[in-house]
């Protein structure tokens, strides 16, 4: 009977330890639940502050890559033209009013057999007397008209008396 007593009070301290052991268990996974729960949250705010910061990025970039005109593009400029295209898909940055030509029609022009018809001679001649008017062109801080006009008449008059004897 002192074996059965024994093993009874064995028993019940084995179960008590056992509870005691379960009831640490259950507050580490609380624990371990709780730190879980704490690590989501802060990932899902640094993962929200990374993906903004990437969107600003990104937007920033497609901004300074949609500048027009901008100075550091890595599309070349020809602001005196080029004769000849080197090769298929040459970049290239075109401005207001320019043209751009097939390559049968830059052939034409090459071989002077372009069509005139597009080409108003008196529109480009008042295109150019419209951008000179008022125009002022000055050497030495004087009209170049009037520092010139002497020795232009004299060269005239010079011209034509020497035409006169050799007639």
């Amino acid at each position: 009977m002192d074996k059965l007593f024994e093993l009874s009070a064995e028993l019940t301290l084995d179960a008590a330890a056992f509870l005691q052991g379960l009831a640490r268990a259950e507050a580490a996974a609380r624990s371990a639940a709780s730190t879980l729960q704490q690590l989501q949250s802060t990932a899902a705010s640094s993962w929200s502050s990374v993906a903004a910061a990437i969107q600003n990025a990104t937007d920033k970039m497609q901004t300074f890559l949609s500048l027009q005109g901008s100075a550091t593009s890595s599309t070349p400029g020809f602001a005196t033209g080029i004769d000849y295209v080197p090769y298929n898909d040459f970049p290239a940055r075109l401005h207001e009013g320019e043209a751009v030509l097939t390559s049968l029609e830059a052939a034409q022009w090459r071989s002077g057999q372009a069509t005139a018809s597009a080409i108003d001679a008196a529109a480009i001649g008042q295109a150019v007397a419209s951008a000179l008017s008022g125009a002022i062109v000055q050497m030495d801080s004087q009209t170049v008209g009037q520092l010139i006009t002497p020795t232009v008449s004299r060269e005239m008059t010079r011209q034509s008396s020497t035409a006169k004897y050799h007639a």
